[in-house]
């Protein structure tokens, strides 16, 4: 495993279960935010996805064989992070969105790391 798919993986399991976690949890701060987004019905389903797809990233790492899963999972996360980002922007919270890019990028920078080995 390079050094680069070991940060990406990190990065991607660390920020996808906590995004997701807390969507599951349902905080106060987290459903609040769900519901000024616009995503307060879908807030479980979302963070299902989430959590899923850091599992599926750390798993895709772990496993030769199931390199392709960790890849589905990284495209899975750059596609709800393109979506984050949208309600976002949509919310004028043009700052916000910056997390959302980093995790993105990670994603492709895992995807990146994890096919080139």
């Amino acid at each position: 495993m390079s050094v680069l798919e070991w940060i990406t993986t990190g990065i991607l399991v660390i920020a996808m279960t906590g995004i997701g976690g807390m969507k599951l949890v349902g905080n106060k701060d987290g459903i609040e935010q769900a519901k000024r987004l616009g995503y307060d019905k879908i807030r479980i389903p979302i963070g299902i996805a989430e959590v899923a797809a850091a599992a599926g990233v750390l798993i895709g790492a772990a496993f030769t064989d199931l390199e392709w899963l960790g890849i589905a999972a990284a495209a899975g996360v750059i596609l709800m992070m393109i979506g984050a980002a949208g309600f976002h922007i949509r919310a004028g919270d043009r700052f916000e969105i910056i997390p959302t890019v980093v995790v993105g990028a990670a994603a492709v920078l895992y995807i990146i790391a994890i096919s080139g080995s």
